[in-house]
């Protein structure tokens, strides 16, 4: 397999929790490959590129090192991506109760990881 639609690698990869998700993900242009958006699921994908996914809370860059055969376990599908993401994310919700003193309010990932969890149960509705 030298490509993959680009919503089935996004769920393979554990990055989204359902296909579905994923598929309306790249309808809203929320999924970027080498700089395009993307606007169709079907976009194929293949090692190399570079996949900007836009969630509420932060832009996840991706590098794609693998293409997935399955949706396996997060260690199986943590090897078919290599991530440049700062290291901070940017929240723009202000609902999260932290103080702002700009636009964007910024936290170290470190001290909310489980914060990030609970909000992307709670916050991510496509």
């Amino acid at each position: 397999m030298k490509s993959q639609r680009v919503d089935k690698w996004i769920w393979f990869a554990r990055l989204i929790k359902s296909r579905t998700n994923a598929q309306k993900m790249c309808k809203n242009g929320l999924v970027s490959v080498n700089g395009t958006v993307v606007k169709r699921p079907g976009h194929l994908v293949k090692v190399g590129d570079k996949l900007i996914i836009e969630f509420d809370y932060l832009k996840r860059i991706l590098k794609i090192v693998s293409l997935g055969y399955r949706r396996g376990p997060f260690k199986e599908a943590k090897m078919l991506y290599e991530e440049s993401t700062p290291e901070d994310f940017y929240f723009s919700d202000l609902s999260l109760g932290f103080s702002r003193s700009s636009d964007s309010i910024m936290v170290s990932t470190g001290s909310i990881s489980a914060f990030v969890k609970d909000y992307i149960k709670k916050k991510i509705r496509l």
